[in-house]
């Protein structure tokens, strides 16, 4: 953005007309079409200072001369001719005129420049702001996530803990069938088992009175034939 303390100050005096400098920015006017405008304004300002300073020169030639001085209080310009003076003055009037328009037109260009520059600074608020919101956005979709995926975790934890209390719970009570299936064939299998032994005891003892009977008849037997025998 150009100022006039930048490279636009006015002239104040024939021959201080400088070029102006300008800045560019993003979006605008075109910078090359402004300097071509510019210069241009400044190659005329300069040919009439230069015209100015001829007659200026021309009129202090004549002003030499004691019967061409005019008299105190008179217009100096009437020293030099109406028609020199006429044109003096509607060159002066020119150079006046061009400096107050490009004084104005690098004014509007100044104000344009500021309005484009607050513009450009208002647009990259916006997109500073939009940016925040952005990211403000994505952490919170990411925690957002985040909570989702750790809520997950911990039903799919609770819902294999469950299901492992209720294998567990499966599993005793298999457990607990086939311990208690086991206990009722150990039973039955100690009641077989008495009544083996009691069978067998039964036997055992008939057997045992058998023998004993037996024993006895022998031995009445054996009584009867020693006392049939004669003694010698």
């Amino acid at each position: 953005m150009a100022t006039w303390e930048s490279g636009l100050t006015p002239p104040t005096a024939a021959g201080s007309f400088n070029r102006p400098t300008f800045g560019t920015v993003r979006r605008g006017y075109d910078p090359a079409q402004v300097l071509e405008y510019v210069s241009r304004l400044t190659d005329q300002v300069e040919a009439l200072e230069s015209e100015v300073r001829r007659l200026q020169t021309e009129r202090g030639h004549r002003s030499d001369a004691p019967e061409e001085q005019a008299p105190a209080g008179q217009d100096g310009y009437e020293g030099v001719g109406a028609r020199v003076a006429d044109l003096m003055r509607a060159f002066d009037e020119d150079v006046e005129k061009l400096r107050r328009d490009a004084q104005a037109e690098a004014g509007r260009i100044v104000a344009e420049a500021s309005a484009q520059a607050e513009r450009v600074h208002h647009e990259a608020e916006r997109l500073r702001a939009e940016a925040e919101t952005e990211v403000e956005r994505i952490q919170l979709e990411a925690r957002t996530e985040a909570n989702k995926v750790r809520l997950d975790a911990q039903c799919q934890a609770e819902e294999v803990r469950v299901q492992a209390a209720e294998a567990l719970r499966e599993a005793q009570k298999e457990s607990d069938k086939v311990l208690s299936s086991l206990a009722s064939r150990r039973q039955a299998l100690l009641g077989e088992l008495r009544a083996i032994r009691d069978r067998m005891l039964g036997t055992t003892r008939d057997l045992e009175a058998t023998i004993e009977g037996a024993s006895a008849e022998d031995r009445v037997v054996i009584v009867e034939e020693t006392e049939a025998t004669p003694r010698t």
